[in-house]
């Protein structure tokens, strides 16, 4: 019997229990089904007609328009949407009224970046950490006008005195520490809110938005590394990009897996039959339903003859694999070794996967979007879009190259033509014009480590936009960071006033939380 609609199951409850008693038959229950079917189609019409025309959800995100509406209500409010996921093209045109409203001041440019990147966002302004000096027709303006309610009249003390934010300063002051402190008694519609405390002393975190150390002005054209010093410049301060490596992972060892001990809401794993070859092989798929992977602890040794899958795991040690045939999604192995003797069809076919090491030394291996930090081995190599770090090899023992395959619209080293050989025969890898050999330049390089493989804002051009569809290359291309980045760079831009630029920095202080100060005159 098929599931009655919550609408078909009200009226049948409306009818008298007499009525319900004497349908023996079940004929009266199916034709209020039918009844009750057609009335709920008509209310979810309505109910989806109604949330067609919010953009921005209350709770959940089936309180809010389809994906397909947003270009549509874009046009009414002539937005120009620039975002890349759906996430941030809600906020763009949900939001468009209320930016357009505060067009250049700094709440709406925090607003735009925190919703456009899906991450904490701090911004600070060039001028702030300008060096000035005392002038005479500029008298001292109260703290308060600074944002600043302690009273720096209450105390001789010269160190008190030139905590005062208004200060100017040409040099930093090393008798304090500067740094953001919550005050207690310090609120901002109820919240503790936070402010630089001794704001001309030396920087604890330099070149975070704690840095208010007055310098001469930089002029030459800003970046993520300078440029940042100047009176026309907008610092947007983000954490970075934690990849697939959570700072606090949830984490499963392998036997737990094996036994079925783990939570199906949290890890799946389903069976079925494949056809390869001609050929019936089963194929056993584990899916963690985590927001980042999930963390596999322990040593994986499978040796059944089967087709494994595996969607969004972090293997962080060992994994051998013989006999079998491994398809990857969204997974980070820190050592993965198949070793399955086929080289005419694929035993590894990873997507959007990070690997430290790599091995199929005698079979066909398949990568798309992926990045290779430390090593890799193949006998046959088929490569798009990804980063190789280390040089392709066939062996582990020598220097050959894989015995043939194709890199293309990838990052890999440069190797001459008379060293393409494997086994003392020429190699028929082939290498395509649409490769880089730039180096690459990570967030983090060391596997396991929140950031790695993430290509920092440094990172050549030929990486961040050098995939075959535009966009990133290496792991992360599905994820789209580079691309976030660019649209919120973008859209930002559109609300800063005239001849003023914005620039992004990472900042790993804005995952510590903020410290609280008791006695301000501390």
């Amino acid at each position: 019997m098929t599931e009655r609609s919550p609408l078909s199951e009200q009226l049948l409850q409306q009818l008298p229990v007499v009525y319900r008693e004497r349908d023996a038959t079940g004929e009266l229950a199916r034709w209020i089904a039918v009844q009750g079917d057609l009335l709920q189609a008509f209310h979810d019409l309505l109910m989806q007609l109604y949330r067609d025309r919010f953009p921005l959800p209350e709770r959940n995100e089936d309180d809010a328009c389809q994906p397909w509406v947003l270009p549509y209500i874009a046009e009414l409010l002539d937005v120009q949407m620039v975002s890349t996921d759906t996430a941030g093209r809600r906020a763009e045109v949900g939001r468009a009224v209320a930016w357009r409203q505060g067009k250049g001041t700094l709440r709406v440019i925090r607003d735009i970046a925190g919703r456009l990147l899906g991450k904490p966002v701090a911004v600070t302004e060039g001028w702030q950490r300008t060096a000035t000096v005392a002038r005479i027709d500029r008298p001292l303006l109260p703290a308060a006008w600074h944002g600043d309610e302690t009273d720096y009249r209450v105390s001789d003390s010269p160190v008190f005195r030139a905590g005062h934010p208004g200060l100017p300063a040409v040099t930093v002051d090393v008798r304090q520490a500067a740094r953001l402190v919550v005050l207690s008694a310090d609120t901002e519609g109820g919240v503790p809110r936070a402010r630089l405390h001794h704001p001309h002393g030396v920087p604890c975190f330099p070149g975070t938005h704690q840095d208010h150390a007055p310098r001469t002005v930089d002029v030459r054209d800003p970046d993520s590394r300078h440029g940042h010093v100047h009176p026309r410049r907008i610092l947007i301060h983000a954490v970075p990009w934690d990849g697939y490596f959570s700072p606090r992972p949830i984490s499963v060892r392998w036997e737990r897996i094996v036994e079925g001990r783990v939570p199906e809401e949290r890890l799946s794993i389903t069976e079925d039959e494949v056809e390869i070859g001609g050929e019936i092989w089963p194929r056993i798929r584990y899916h963690a339903h985590t927001d980042t992977p999930l963390r596999v602890r322990g040593v994986i040794r499978l040796h059944q003859r089967a087709v494994f899958e595996f969607h969004n795991l972090w293997f962080d040690n060992r994994v051998e694999i013989g006999e079998a045939r491994v398809i990857l999604r969204r997974c980070a192995a820190r050592h993965l070794l198949v070793e399955t003797p086929d080289t005419r069809r694929t035993v590894l076919d990873a997507r959007g996967c990070l690997f430290n090491t790599v091995e199929t030394p005698r079979g066909r291996m398949r990568l798309e979007y992926c990045t290779v930090l430390r090593e890799l081995v193949a006998e046959w190599l088929e490569c798009s879009d990804a980063i190789l770090v280390p040089r392709p090899k066939k062996d582990r023992g020598d220097t050959d190259i894989p015995r043939g395959g194709c890199i293309r619209y990838s990052r890999v080293e440069e190797i001459p033509p008379d060293e393409r050989r494997s086994d003392g025969a020429e190699s028929r890898l082939r290498f395509m014009p649409t490769n880089t050999a730039r180096p690459p330049v990570f967030l983090s390089d060391r596997f396991g480590e929140p950031g790695c493989g993430v290509l920092h804002a440094a990172a050549p051009e030929a990486l961040r936009a050098g995939a075959e569809d535009g966009g990133e290359m290496g792991a992360y291309h599905d994820e789209r960071l580079v691309q976030r980045e660019t649209a919120a760079a973008r859209k930002v831009q559109d609300f800063l006033p005239l001849g003023m630029r914005a620039v992004f920095v990472t900042d790993e202080t804005l995952r510590c939380p903020t410290p609280r100060l008791r006695n301000p005159t501390d």
